[in-house]
């Protein structure tokens, strides 16, 4: 099964299956139903707030959470509200926020990229 999700692409260096909740949360403040990153969400900029456009889709147990991993699992995708065209201020600011996550846990960053992605469930 396909699905298409709108976001912000991170790649990175690293299989993302070990962080990509807490990477989320410090880089937007959300966490999904889990909680995981509770404590990464506490550390995000309060000042600038995403609240109103990241989105939550469930996983392979109905979890809901705000980021998916891509097909390839050296990526992971926030998720935002279908139609919502993601200004380029916001790319840069979750690409910054995402360098240093990566620096505080020996995470190379190597681009992010946004629009819709084609994910294989």
């Amino acid at each position: 099964m396909k699905i298409i999700v709108n976001g912000i692409k991170i790649m990175t260096d690293s299989y993302t299956g070990n962080f990509e909740r807490e990477m989320t949360a410090y880089c937007t403040g959300h966490i999904g139903d889990c909680e995981v990153g509770i404590e990464e969400a506490n550390e995000y900029a309060i000042d600038y707030s995403l609240a109103d456009r990241v989105d939550q889709i469930p996983d392979g147990h109905g979890t809901y959470r705000p980021v998916v991993m891509d097909n390839n699992a050296d990526n992971l995708i926030i998720v935002f509200e279908d139609d919502y065209i993601i200004p380029e201020n916001e790319i840069d600011f979750i690409f910054m926020r995402a360098i240093e996550y990566g620096k505080k846990n020996d995470i190379e960053i190597l681009g992010v990229d946004s629009g819709e992605f084609i994910l294989k469930r």
